[in-house]
């Protein structure tokens, strides 16, 4: 039986009188509803970079949510992730590939940053040691109902193709493990390769996609089911194909 709260008794049920019962289950509903509303993520801008200097998109505002996506390679040894003054790493893999001559090295990090308004065309760097190639893009998300405050990741999986026709694992979240509500990421680093299929499954509410990156990312009210979501590459990729996926509750 549900449990009523509030100064209205429940209904008699053989005499209702139109009194509406407030249960602890309408209340949760809508209590997560109005969280939720309170969440709705776009894509505002991006800018890239094949050299280790960037310049920030100019249409940056105070509380959007700035993501550095950076890939770099040399051929003689593992480089470090390198990650501009005031992001925060989420994730960075150190890997190797072979393409025949060559064994290559490579490190692919994300990273974050709140904005604010002094990030408006403002210049970031990378310090890379000495590297043969090096891919980096910002892409900047905005909450459209509030600025972002805050944020946390969760259930962060990587995965990076190391050979030829390497078919890249399902990443699932169970995001109702999590108790909170948020925002799933895919991240696909594709390294200029022509993809013939979808990187991720369908049904996702937004996202970006570039020559070199896919970003895809799909909200939900989770705490009033389960939502478990999976992530599918579809397909069989080339080495240095990076796949990243994450849960990031917003504040």
């Amino acid at each position: 039986m549900a449990r009523y709260i509030g100064f209205f008794p429940p209904p008699d049920p053989d005499n209702n009188f139109g009194i509406i019962p407030i249960t602890t289950q309408f209340l949760k509903k809508k209590i997560n509803k109005w969280a939720y509303d309170k969440r709705k993520l776009v894509f505002i801008s991006s800018s890239a970079t094949i050299t280790q200097t960037l310049t920030l998109p100019s249409n940056i505002v105070s509380g959007d949510i700035i993501f550095f996506l950076s890939t770099a390679r040399i051929t003689s040894d593992f480089l470090p992730a390198s990650v501009p003054n005031g992001f925060t790493t989420v994730k960075s893999d150190q890997y190797s590939y072979f393409i025949s001559p060559t064994t290559y090295y490579a490190v692919s990090t994300v990273a974050y940053k709140i904005a604010t308004n002094s990030d408006a065309s403002a210049t970031i760097t990378t310090n890379y040691n000495s590297p043969q190639q090096v891919y980096t893009q910002v892409v900047v998300f905005r909450n459209e109902v509030s600025a972002i405050t805050s944020c946390s990741f969760h259930s962060i999986q990587s995965y990076v193709a190391t050979v030829d026709n390497e078919v890249m694992p399902t990443h699932t979240i169970n995001a109702s493990s999590l108790n909170k509500q948020g925002v799933f990421f895919g991240y696909f680093y594709k390294n200029n390769i022509v993809v013939n299929t979808p990187v991720f499954s369908s049904g996702f509410d937004g996202g970006y996609d570039s020559d070199y990156t896919q970003i895809k990312f799909y909200a939900k009210n989770n705490l009033e089911k389960v939502l478990s979501i999976t992530a599918t590459t579809n397909t069989v990729f080339r080495p240095q194909n990076y796949m990243l996926t994450f849960y990031m509750v917003i504040n």
